[in-house]
């Protein structure tokens, strides 16, 4: 009876401990999957973590390395002290200052700290544009404020804005209206009269514009004629346009303005002052007599381009004020945190205006 007793008690032990050990390793397999997903949760969360702090890390050297070719561009400005400005020049074209610019390392590091290029688009007379090393002037622009008289804006408009004379003369009076002081209309501007009772009213200017983008609250320039125009036209600098660096359609905008309509000597003549100045030769004096001279010893200019350069004088200079930069700064490859194998690049892009008369910065836009 003894031992029947202890068989069966060591049958029921064994047939009870199964379910227990079955119990056990399921709770262990579903401890064993919450700790896995916590450490995949965490790892995400510390990866997101890791990877924001990396970009901005990166993003933080590409801002420094845009505003050191910011310092660069500034240095070879005021460095610049002649009395002529010139596409020749350092300032409008250096690889060497300006382009894919390495830092120095910081601290020993054992790669760059970062790069910088600046860089701009020259107009060519065949209507294409050639990308150059450096910066561009102002001066090489239209100014909607100074010395832009009705018959400049209205050669822009037509030329570059592609419109009618008729919508011309009434965007030209506009913009005039625009920017002068008073609140006596324009035969056919616009002044504050006529924005306030628009369905979003507003106050006209009355006053030089501050911006080339304030251009679009004036009546009738629209996002199209703005894109149009933008590349032409500025708020910065004296109002002349150098002759040794505006493109060939400004110039020949310059010449419309002079005859009051679309002159084929307009073209001719800007097309004869870019190639002299493609063969090196500079402008030092705004010498009507002088540039006259020079042009015609080159190429010689048709009685025509004479009689057109000697009008367009009073718009023309030799020298500029003001200067535009675009400066890309990327980081070195230890702040990039391996932007080559798809990590943050840190690209960052300052555009800026520098008046060198005044040793001021007059514009900031940061990309």
């Amino acid at each position: 009876m003894i031992a029947r007793r202890e068989q069966a008690a060591t049958g029921g032990s064994s047939s009870g401990t199964a379910p227990a050990r079955g119990s056990v390793l399921v709770l262990a397999l579903w401890t064993l999957f919450f700790l896995s997903a916590l450490a995949l949760a965490v790892a995400a969360y510390v990866g997101g973590g890791i990877g924001l702090a990396s970009a901005m890390k990166a993003d933080r050297a590409g801002y420094f390395a845009a505003k050191a070719g910011v310092g660069q561009a500034i240095a070879v400005i005021v460095a610049d002290t002649n009395n002529w400005d010139a596409l020749t020049e350092d300032w409008s074209g250096s690889e060497e200052y300006f382009s894919d610019v390495a830092m120095a390392a910081v601290r020993g590091a054992p790669s760059a700290a970062g790069r910088f290029t600046a860089s701009w688009f020259e107009e060519r007379d065949d209507g294409k544009r050639r990308e150059r090393y450096g910066l561009s002037d102002e001066e090489s622009r239209i100014n909607l404020n100074k010395r832009s008289d009705s018959a400049v804006l209205r050669a822009l408009l037509q030329r570059v804005g592609r419109v009618d004379a008729v919508k011309a003369r009434r965007i030209a009076d506009a913009i005039i209206d625009w920017r002068d002081a008073d609140d006596l209309q324009l035969t056919d501007g616009a002044e504050n009269s006529y924005y306030q009772a628009l369905p979003t009213a507003y106050e006209c200017g009355n006053g030089p514009l501050k911006s080339a983008e304030e251009l679009l609250l004036v009546r009738e320039v629209g996002p199209d004629l703005f894109v149009r125009l933008e590349p032409y036209i500025t708020v910065y600098g004296s109002g002349k346009v150098n002759i040794n660096t505006a493109g060939p359609t400004v110039l020949a905008t310059l010449g419309d303005a002079v005859t009051g309509e679309r002159n084929p000597a307009s073209d001719s003549l800007a097309a004869g002052i870019v190639a002299f100045r493609d063969r090196g030769n500079v402008f030092e004096k705004a010498d009507e007599v002088g540039i006259v001279r020079r042009l015609q010893r080159a190429g010689g200019l048709a009685d025509a381009e004479v009689g057109l350069l000697r009008r367009m004088m009073r718009y023309l200079s030799v020298g500029s004020t003001c200067f535009r930069g675009v400066i890309t700064g990327t980081p070195g490859s230890m702040a990039a945190g391996g932007g080559a194998d798809g990590g943050p690049s840190g690209e960052r892009t300052v555009t800026f205006v520098f008046d060198r008369t005044e040793r001021a910065r007059l514009m900031w836009r940061e990309d």
